[in-house]
């Protein structure tokens, strides 16, 4: 019998000290501020606090931004502009992806965002692989149509 108690005595302290460290840890998840151990765990977990905006709001902040955006776009898709630096060209299309993909979409504008992206990508390809006028006017066609299908443009 003593054999038997001490060949489970430490596995059975191991499961005890593990079994503590996770009701310990979840703990801190749930109530951060409940204990000291929670508070160094608190300081790893972090919570992502952003301002709820009501969706109309985001619409219109959306609506407000991305109409600067375009004519960003049709400035660049200019052939006069496509002449100037390549450099200088592909930084400031770049900086227009950038500012796309950090935009919050609402919903409804999720395929226009989309389309968006892809023009601004296809500009891109156009100045890496040489400006070829077919190409530029399709990009120039394509954000016609995208002010066409939204009135608010």
């Amino acid at each position: 019998m003593l054999k038997l108690f001490r060949k489970f005595t430490y596995p059975f302290a191991a499961f005890l000290v593990v079994l503590y460290i996770l009701v310990s840890f979840n703990e801190a998840i749930v109530n951060p501020v409940a204990t000291e151990q929670g508070t160094v765990l608190s300081a790893t977990v972090s919570v992502y606090d952003e301002p709820v905006v009501i969706s109309e709001e985001l619409a219109g902040n959306y609506q407000t931004s991305i109409k600067n955006i375009v004519l960003e776009l049709e400035f660049f898709s200019d052939s006069d502009k496509m002449n100037s630096s390549v450099s200088e060209y592909q930084g400031e299309l770049n900086n227009i992806e950038q500012r796309l993909l950090k935009h919050k979409v609402p919903e409804v504008y999720q395929n226009l965002h989309l389309e968006l992206v892809s023009v601004t990508n296809k500009l891109a390809i156009i100045s890496d692989l040489g400006f070829n006028e077919t190409d530029v006017l399709d990009v120039k066609k394509r954000l016609e149509e995208i002010k066409d299908q939204y009135a608010w443009f």
